[in-house]
């Protein structure tokens, strides 16, 4: 038999994580047919963990937040029966079958071997857009290599290009990544420190040039 403190302890449990799943954590928009529909599918995925949304109730979650235009496409899809009477995974199932461009790796492959750091791309720039141009290239178990070799062998010609060719390929990613930073802060310092120096000459020269003024002046007189 349940004491009256064991009650009041359920009860209060009970009720705060009824304050807890009543607070909603975040907001998801709708999704519409321009969007990636992965991306997407990633949102919403944290969106209900988040939120504690049981599983039984993900489809329902789902259903409300597509635009009325993706419904209609999904109803098709589902036919004979209701989009409700689908599972979860069925419903992202057919809506990726849907979206989901067919593209050729090979393609992707070819994109991503041919990138090259721009002119006024930073590193950190350049980092993200190859591991953004890898993402459908499927590499496995080679993406770490394939990404250090595309992030080194890219790069634009110049001091940080040669300060990573001293290194050799036993650096990680991560440690090269590191390297090509402090070599591109340091020479960004180092322009800096040039044109203080030549603004600093630029005002003593004109400062030089007023106290010249004067004399020219008494030339003219006499």
């Amino acid at each position: 038999m349940e004491t009256r403190s064991e009650v009041r302890g359920d009860a209060a449990h009970e009720s705060s994580t009824m304050v807890i799943r009543s607070h909603i954590i975040g907001k998801v928009s709708e999704y519409s047919l321009n969007e990636d529909f992965e991306v997407y599918l990633e949102r919403l995925e944290q969106y209900v963990l988040a939120n504690m949304v049981e599983d039984d109730r993900k489809g329902s979650v789902f259903l409300t937040v597509i635009s009325p235009e993706v419904y209609r496409i999904l109803r098709d899809l589902c036919d004979p029966v209701l989009p409700k009477d689908r599972s979860y995974e069925e419903l992202c199932a057919l809506l990726r079958k849907q979206f989901a461009p067919q593209l050729s790796v090979f393609r992707k492959r070819i994109e991503f071997y041919e990138s090259k750091q721009s002119f006024n791309e930073t590193i950190s720039e350049w980092y993200v857009r190859i591991k953004n141009l890898a993402i459908p290239c499927k590499f496995g178990a080679v993406l770490e290599g394939n990404l250090k070799d595309r992030f080194v062998t890219g790069l634009r010609r110049g001091p940080v290009l040669d300060r990573l060719c001293e290194d050799g390929q036993e650096k990680t990613l991560t440690e090269l990544v590191d390297i090509a930073l402090q070599k591109e802060a340091s020479l960004k310092q180092q322009i800096n420190a040039v044109v203080q120096d030549m603004n600093k000459m630029t005002v003593k020269g004109k400062v030089y040039k007023k106290k010249e003024q004067p004399r020219n002046e008494k030339k003219k007189k006499s």
